[in-house]
C-alpha cells in the first residue's frame, strides 16, 4: 500500500469503494484504517469531478497506475480524522509533468497542514524518474492557495486555463 507520510499527517490512495463512501459521507468510510469520523464538506463540483471523472477512470485502471488516478485521503495523525484530500490528474505526461489538485477542510485550514503535506508529496514524487515537474491550478482570487504554492517554490507560469492560473514546480 502506497502512503505519503509526514510528522503530523499521512495519506492513502482511496479505492473506488472508498471514494463512494467518502463522497456520500458514509460512516463506513475509512474503516480499513480505523479512521474517526470527520465532517467532509465537499462542494458539488468536487463530487461531480469524483463521480464523472475519477471513478470511471479508476474502475478501468490497472492496479499499478492506481496512485495517479485516484483521490488520496489526508489524515491527521493525532486525531486519526480525515482533514483533506489530494489527487494527481494523470500519470506523468511524456514531457515529464503531471497536474495536482488538493483541498483541506475549513476547520483545518491555516494550520500549515497543506504546506507540510505538499512538501512531502514533492519528496515522494522524486522516486519516479520520469516525473520532472508538478503543475497546479488556482483561481487568481484564492490567495491562500497562491501563497501556499509560492511558499513551496512553485513558479507562476504565463498560462491561464479555464480562468485559473497555472503554477509549476520542478522536482
Amino acid at each position: 500500500m502506497e502512503l505519503i507520510q509526514t510528522k503530523r499527517l499521512w495519506a492513502f490512495p482511496m479505492t473506488a469503494w472508498e471514494i463512494q463512501q467518502y463522497i456520500t459521507t458514509s460512516p463506513n468510510f475509512g474503516e480499513r484504517y480505523h479512521l474517526k469520523p470527520s465532517i467532509r464538506p465537499l462542494d458539488e463540483d468536487v463530487i461531480e469531478l469524483f463521480e464523472s471523472g475519477i471513478l470511471p477512470i479508476l474502475q478501468n485502471t490497472p492496479d499499478r497506475d492506481h496512485i495517479w488516478y485516484t483521490v488520496w485521503c489526508i489524515v491527521a495523525r493525532a486525531s486519526q480524522k480525515p482533514i483533506g484530500d489530494f489527487c494527481f490528474y494523470a500519470p506523468p505526461q511524456p514531457e515529464g509533468w503531471t497536474e495536482i489538485g488538493y483541498g483541506i477542510y475549513p476547520e483545518f485550514q491555516s494550520q500549515g497542514y497543506m504546506t507540510e503535506f505538499l512538501g512531502a508529496v514533492l519528496e515522494w514524487c522524486r522516486q519516479f524518474p520520469q516525473l520532472k515537474s508538478l503543475k497546479a491550478r488556482t483561481q487568481p482570487t484564492n490567495l491562500s492557495s497562491n501563497r501556499l504554492l509560492e511558499r513551496l517554490g512553485f513558479q507562476l507560469t504565463n498560462e491561464v486555463v479555464d480562468g485559473d492560473i497555472l503554477w509549476e514546480k520542478w522536482i
